[in-house]
């Protein structure tokens, strides 16, 4: 007798698990790591050294090295943020989660989407001699193979990269700021509200109060959601006093570190969601 052959597997099914745990936990490094990881590469390859780096975290996308960096953990982050939180009705943990919660996270993707395709503008360092991504527009028929390769070719050298497509950049970023805004926003609001619930049965004791762990972990979401709002309301104050703040704010790259300050308590705050300490996980 021949021995059964295993069910064929659903359309939709994965050949590997996925836990939601585990791309919170994904989300949360990267998105822990990522300012300090910025500064690091750049610090390694010089990048404004006599300035101790660049005046915020978006102007990291033109340096070499940590541009690339930059935009490909945004694109995760934006990935797993739109994509993966789909729940199949109520699932454990999630409890309290309603649908204009979910379409809030999508939201966030797509601004995170944004801020890392569409550019701050400026260089972010006011040191000379500094190098930084530019973008060439070659000439017509620079791949003519018959052409005299001895002889110079004039190109033109594009530092902004919507002015290679022609395009004025004087809108775009304030799109990019906008879509920076909107994700910090709902992601602070997830800190405070969202991750606060009851999302799960086992964190509630039998008279409906909070058990230890939950009550610990809802002190770490509104720590990192107050930073979060206040990290926002001191770059809206930045920004407001650029006039007056200009040398002093930028020389001390204060929008760099208060991103940074925003950033990372993002990351703790999915880190704890999905209990990067077993201590954090609530009795069974």
């Amino acid at each position: 007798m021949k021995p059964l052959s295993p069910p064929p597997r659903r359309a939709d099914d994965l050949p590997f698990s996925l836990s939601l745990k585990s791309v919170n936990r994904t989300t949360g490094y990267i998105a822990l790591f990522l300012p300090l990881g910025l500064w690091t590469v750049g610090a390694f390859f010089g990048v404004c050294s006599a300035e101790n780096g660049l005046n915020s975290i978006s102007h990291y996308y033109f340096a070499r090295i940590a541009g690339d960096l930059f935009v490909g953990a945004l694109l995760v982050i934006a990935v797993l943020l739109a994509v993966f939180y789909r729940l199949p009705g109520k699932v454990d943990e999630y409890l309290a989660h309603e649908k204009t919660d979910l379409l809030l996270l999508k939201v966030a993707g797509v601004a995170a989407l944004l801020v890392a395709l569409i550019p701050t503008s400026g260089t972010g360092c006011e040191a000379a001699d500094q190098i930084f991504r530019g973008y060439v527009l070659a000439p017509e028929g620079i791949n003519d193979r018959t052409r005299d390769v001895s002889l110079p070719i004039e190109t033109t050298l594009v530092f902004d990269l919507w002015a290679s497509f022609g395009v004025a950049p004087k809108v775009l970023p304030y799109l990019h700021y906008g879509a920076a805004a909107v994700m910090f926003a709902i992601l602070g609001y997830y800190c405070l509200f969202v991750f606060t619930r009851a999302q799960s049965r086992k964190s509630l004791k039998d008279d409906g109060s909070p058990v230890v762990t939950k009550t610990w972990r809802n002190r770490f979401y509104r720590i990192c959601g107050a930073i979060i709002f206040a990290a926002m309301a001191a770059l809206l104050f930045g920004m407001l006093t650029r006039d007056s703040l200009g040398p002093a704010w930028s020389g001390s790259n204060l929008t760099f570190w208060f991103e940074a300050a925003a950033l990372m308590a993002f990351g703790f705050a999915w880190l704890v969601k999905g209990r990067f300490l077993w201590v954090l996980e609530d009795p069974r």
